[in-house]
């Protein structure tokens, strides 16, 4: 079978403002016309990237499409860009992959962005001195099946993201806390659906919610000393807060709607079209009822 899975209706209803919704989406945000994001102050965009959500779409946009007085200096050939503030050319507005880089470590989490105040601390080392600034936490989400699949996909070409640190509570976890699937010498290319699907420690499962969620609050990586549904129900609780507690956050299904929802939530628009850029390779993965229903069990918060 093919797999082909559509969003919630409703969790997509405040992703589409008219302009004469805009005023009760702001105030809905929490962000009025004093709290606008002001890329001239001491506003600073985070973007939160997750696998295979569209956040690489996302971030190059906002390095390279955005209409704004003085642009990041992008290079030919270099994937980091320069985004000074048009009128401050010793601070950053914009903490992401494609601008400071990977600050925080590769595909970092809520977790390491802020809980450990990573973002603050990595800013006040680029920029050289130390200051308050306002942060504007950003993200991209995505069907859960469809992204697994596609997780699955990009780990079959080769991916494994094995230089990520999750640093949870000023440590990274030991290797009995986070055991992984694969042999490091040798990867995990050409790993069949089965054998991403049946591997316990899989960090694809449920990836939405684990990156959201604050992780100090279950242990981090440790098994011991919660049980595993009181576990889950306490990370699925804390990424639904994390959520609500963001300025922004898009749906990959949604890609118009999720750019218009941002230019008005931020006053800044694209040049561009994002879901002209939006491609997905999971769509045409054959996978089995029996495969299907597994996936979805071992994505069970993500799908919540």
């Amino acid at each position: 079978m093919r797999h082909n899975s559509e969003p919630d209706s409703r969790v997509l209803q405040i992703c589409c403002p008219t302009n004469t919704q805009r005023d009760i989406l702001m105030n809905r945000c929490g962000i009025s016309q004093l709290h606008r994001f002001n890329i001239n102050g001491k506003d600073v965009i985070v973007f939160l990237h997750m696998q295979k959500t569209a956040g690489t779409s996302f971030e190059k946009f906002l390095v390279r499409y955005l209409d704004i007085d003085k642009p990041c200096q992008c290079t030919k050939g270099k994937k980091r860009c320069n985004c000074k503030r048009p009128n401050n050319q010793n601070e950053i507005w914009l903490f992401s992959r494609y601008s400071t880089g990977w600050l925080c470590g590769l595909h970092s989490d809520y977790t390491e962005l802020f809980v450990n105040g990573c973002v603050n601390e990595a800013l006040d080392k680029k920029e050289g001195f130390h200051q308050k600034r306002r942060y504007y936490y950003t993200t991209f989400l995505r069907e859960p099946i469809s992204r697994f699949i596609s997780e699955y996909r990009h780990v079959n070409r080769g991916a494994t993201w094995i230089a990520s640190r999750h640093i949870c509570n000023g440590r990274p976890p030991t290797a009995d806390e986070l055991p992984i699937c694969f042999d490091p010498l040798i990867g995990w290319e050409g790993v069949t659906i089965d054998e991403f699907n049946y591997c316990p420690f899989n960090l694809a499962f449920n990836r939405q919610t684990r990156m959201l969620a604050d992780l100090t609050r279950i242990g981090c990586y440790s098994q011991l000393g919660i049980e595993n549904e009181q576990r889950d129900r306490i990370m699925l609780e804390s990424a639904k807060e994390t959520l609500r507690n963001m300025v922004f956050f898009g749906i990959k299904e949604r890609m118009d709607d999720s750019q218009s929802m941002f230019e008005n939530l931020f006053g800044l628009k694209f040049t561009r079209k994002l879901s002209e850029w939006s491609k997905s390779k999971s769509n045409d993965t054959q996978i089995t009822e029996e495969q299907l229903e597994r996936i979805k069990q071992r994505n069970r918060l993500d799908i919540e």
